[in-house]
């Protein structure tokens, strides 16, 4: 087993048994409740990153040179949405806050549009940028795994996020997708590679 792989697994294994442990905690709020802060979220994040990379590697059968090639890119491009999503979430809470005031500013409510659509026009650039990386680094086939790969994953963190919220399907679990591996969802028959 190489290196990459060996330690790629090893992250895997931690996170993965830190997870339910972590659903188990119960919902993820912020100081008095509200939203989790940033640093909650990185947290969960770091832990969802580690064991994405190491199932996608498995998933998409990658050898160690185009893991080494694709996988540092593809994370880059995932670092920059995140970024980008975070202003989102910011200027978000500006409108909230300018909408809700007794006199709103519309200066300051046009600047958070503004800065929401051109970061909604990166982000846009971002997933073409990684659907290039794809086709440049990935056989067709290996193409068309990681994009059933990306939506079966989101799929599942949803689950698992409703679950520790204690209002989806898995209530504290994995939710409905629970022990499937990609491309078998509910109803959904098992790919073939």
């Amino acid at each position: 087993m190489n290196i990459i792989t060996r330690s790629m697994a090893t992250a895997a294994v931690v996170a993965v048994l830190s997870l339910p442990a972590f659903a188990q905690q119960g919902p993820l709020r912020g100081p008095a409740g509200g939203p989790p802060s940033d640093e909650q979220r990185e947290e969960v994040r770091k832990k969802k990153e580690v064991v994405r990379m190491s199932r996608l590697t498995e998933e998409l059968k990658l050898d160690e040179k185009t893991a080494a090639r694709f996988i540092p890119i593809i994370t880059a491009l995932n670092q920059k949405r995140r970024a980008l999503m975070k202003e989102n979430r910011h200027a978000m809470q500006e409108l909230r806050t300018e909408v809700n005031a007794t006199q709103p500013d519309e200066v300051r409510m046009r600047t958070a549009i503004g800065r929401i659509e051109k970061n909604q026009r990166e982000i846009a650039s971002l997933r073409e940028k990684e659907l290039q990386a794809a086709r440049e680094n990935l056989s067709v086939a290996q193409q068309a795994r990681y994009m059933l790969f990306n939506q079966e994953f989101v799929r599942e963190m949803r689950g698992m996020m409703e679950g520790a919220r204690g209002s989806g399907p898995g209530k504290g679990g994995m939710g409905a997708g629970q022990g499937r591996g990609p491309g078998m969802g509910g109803g959904q028959k098992p790919a073939n590679p």
